[in-house]
């Protein structure tokens, strides 16, 4: 081997060496500004359970070939206190790549500060954000549609597992279709609301009547029964549309 072969290797492996460094140095402010302990963290901010483990239940005989990692409250506490201001999210029914994902939550959220997104398998992400008013907005002002389809998005919790992690409600938006006027009361659209799943809120524009041609309602819905489809008011048929309902089955 010749000595311009030893020293284009050695220039190699600097190279990468130096490439690694800075790729740990990344990660680690990134993970440093993750981590960084939230001032003040009750137990009641914590979602999940966080009661004291780290004791030996009567009788109980430690397994030296698997033994148990106890975890004390307080620890839960502390280990929980960077991603109490996290949220899971998944998207229903439809893959799309990170980099597009990414774009379309900062497009829709409009976040005052950048936010974490943490890839953690079977298309489920964790963000992480800075603010609160930012985790508050992503998490109540619902629903949210990437690609025609509903983004899932619940609390982070403590413990939290991929096999844990089902869907079995989603917020939809749904449309009363041609429906008069003077039915643009929120009680009234409230109580057909209840028909069909759990009524969140009521579209601005529908409430103010601006749109004479449909009504719209957000509402938790339960995936595993069939949803209506339409509705008899006053001897005439008025039929329910759901957007984005890739996912949903009618009676």
């Amino acid at each position: 081997m010749s000595d311009t072969t030893l020293l284009d290797t050695r220039e190699v492996d600097q190279l990468v060496r130096t490439t690694k460094r800075n790729v740990v140095l990344d990660q680690g402010s990134i993970w440093h500004r993750r981590n960084a302990p939230k001032v003040n963290v009750t137990r009641d901010e914590i979602v999940g359970d966080v009661s004291d483990d780290d004791k030996m239940e009567h009788g109980e005989e430690e397994d030296p070939v698997c033994p148990t990692i106890r975890v004390p409250a307080l620890e839960k506490i502390r280990l929980s206190s960077c991603w109490s201001s996290s949220l899971i999210i998944k998207l229903i029914g439809h893959i799309v790549g990170y980099g597009f994902l990414v774009w379309r939550l900062k497009a829709l959220w409009q976040p005052n500060a950048d936010i974490d997104v943490i890839d953690v398998g079977f298309d489920v992400y964790v963000v992480h954000f800075v603010f609160k008013e930012d985790y508050d907005k992503a998490l109540f002002n619902g629903p949210w549609v990437i690609a025609d389809h509903y983004l899932v998005v619940r609390r982070w919790f403590y413990n939290f597992e991929l096999k844990s992690f089902s869907v079995s409600s989603l917020a939809v938006l749904v449309r009363f279709l041609s429906l008069p006027l003077e039915h643009y009361v929120e009680e009234f659209l409230l109580k057909i609301g209840r028909r069909n799943g759990k009524p969140l809120k009521m579209d601005n524009t529908t409430l103010s009547a601006l749109s004479g041609r449909f009504t719209r309602l957000c509402e938790m819905v339960d995936l595993s029964k069939p949803l209506l489809s339409r509705f008899r008011l006053w001897n005439k048929v008025h039929h329910i549309e759901y957007e984005a309902n890739h996912l949903i089955c009618f009676k």
